[in-house]
């Protein structure tokens, strides 16, 4: 075996860190791309409310629990970095997170209150995947003891427990239900586009560099679509909830 096939094959228990599949191992890194912006974007947006509600001290709870909702948000965008910057090494990570940095300088120039109501869609997006990565024996994260997968585990549950934060900052910006809820949709497609172009691009680096072959591939996102239809519908189910309150 040559010096580079044995670099290769060395390499690739990292890098099909989630149970050996490469598919659902590129998938989490594909929305790895996209959190240090999208993290970054919805501190800017609360720190904005914050500082424009610095002098009202009507609801220091709420002021409380968005300074630590700030805090957490740093933390996963830090960790994320990091990860992807580890991930560029062998994967055009840095061209697909500038083109998503370029989308969210974009929509930094945005009003307070559209900005406020894309990161509470956003927060809400998170929480519906995190919830279906943490239950048992789910279809998306393996159980082995990689770096990453503790990694998405603390993130998921750090997601969920500070789910409310944005959407009771929304509230106190009397914000709109309705505005909510079609910002909520366009999120959704914004999302799901982002992280299509980004796996797409990943795996067909992957397949170029004869890493992993293209039948494997389509065979991993074939059983992973089967296995995850519950938790889809699931997701599915629970956002279409959440438009439907928000509009009535």
């Amino acid at each position: 075996m040559s010096t580079s096939a044995n670099q290769a094959a060395t390499e690739l228990p990292t890098l099909w860190w989630n149970d050996g599949d490469a598919f659902r191992s590129r998938l989490f890194d594909a929305i790895s791309l996209l959190l240090p912006c999208g993290e970054h974007f919805v501190v800017i947006a609360v720190n904005d409310w914050l500082n424009t509600n610095s002098h009202n001290s009507s609801n220091p709870r709420l002021q409380y629990e968005v300074q630590r909702l700030v805090k957490e948000e740093q933390s996963h965008s830090r960790a994320h970095r990091l990860y992807n910057e580890r991930m560029a090494a062998h994967a055009p990570a840095q061209r697909l997170e500038q083109r998503i940095e370029s989308a969210m300088q974009q929509m930094a120039g945005w009003t307070l209150p559209t900005r406020i109501a894309f990161a509470v869609a956003f927060e809400q997006l998170t929480v519906l995947l995190a919830e279906q990565v943490l239950r048992p024996h789910n279809a998306w994260l393996g159980q082995n003891d990689t770096q990453q997968t503790k990694l998405w585990q603390w993130h998921c549950k750090e997601e969920i427990e500070h789910r409310y934060v944005v959407q009771e900052v929304a509230d106190a910006m009397k914000i709109g239900q309705t505005c909510r809820a079609l910002i909520f949709l366009v999120a959704a497609c914004y999302l799901f586009t982002d992280i299509t172009i980004a796996l797409a691009s990943l795996l067909w680096a992957d397949i170029r560099a004869r890493r992993v072959g293209a039948a494997r591939v389509s065979l991993q996102a074939a059983s992973f679509i089967v296995r995850a239809t519950p938790s889809l519908l699931r997701m599915a189910g629970a956002g279409l909830r959440h438009v439907v309150m928000m509009k009535s």
